[in-house]
This record gives C-alpha cells, structure tokens and sequence, in this order.
C-alpha cells in the first residue's frame, strides 16, 4: 500500500490524477504515457534518474511542456538526472554539465 501511495503522489507531481492513473498505458496519449513513466520512476524515490530520449517521440509542444516539468521536478526533489538526448536544445536547458558524444567517444564537454 505504500508503494501505490508514493506512485498516486508521484503520479500527481506529474500532472497525472484521477482516474487515468488506473488506465492502461495503451489508453493514453504519448504525453501521457511519459507523465505515468516518470511518475513511476519517482515513486522510488531515486537518488539518480537515468532518462534515454524520453521526449523523442513528442510533438514541439508537448515536447517542451515536459522538459520544463522535468525540470521543475528535478528542482524540487533535488535528484541526479542523467538524460540522454540527440537534441542540443534539450541538453542545453536541461544540463547544468553537458558531454557531447561522436562516434562513442567524448567530443566536448
């Protein structure tokens, strides 16, 4: 039961409530779907979050709508957010230290 309490608290962190909390994952929209995995990983409350192109597959929009969530969560919980990305936009308003990668080795840092 506490379990289910931390996720129903991460769950509103997110700006997921009510009802779609007990819906399928395949019954909500991709912005949806990413507030409830999210809202998943935080309910462990993790010293370290890895995040691997988690906005990807988003609209600009909604895309930009999260990362300032993402941000605003990481603010407040003060958890390590490891995030990978192919978009320099994001890197550069989610980082506060950035590692560019080609080819499988370190280009800048």
């Amino acid at each position: 039961m506490v379990e289910l309490t931390f996720f129903i608290v991460g769950a509103t962190s997110v700006g997921v409530g009510g009802s779609i909390v007990w819906l399928k994952l395949n019954g909500l929209s991709g912005g949806q779907q990413q507030r409830v995995a999210l809202a998943r990983a935080l309910a462990l409350a993790p010293h370290i979050l890895l995040m691997d192109e988690p906005l990807s597959t988003l609209d600009d929009e909604l895309n930009e709508q999260l990362r300032e969530e993402i941000l605003g969560l990481h603010s407040d919980l003060g958890f390590t957010l490891l995030y990978v990305t192919h978009s320099r936009d994001e890197a550069k308003q989610l980082g506060t230290r950035t590692i560019y990668l080609w080819q499988g080795r370190v280009a800048e840092s």
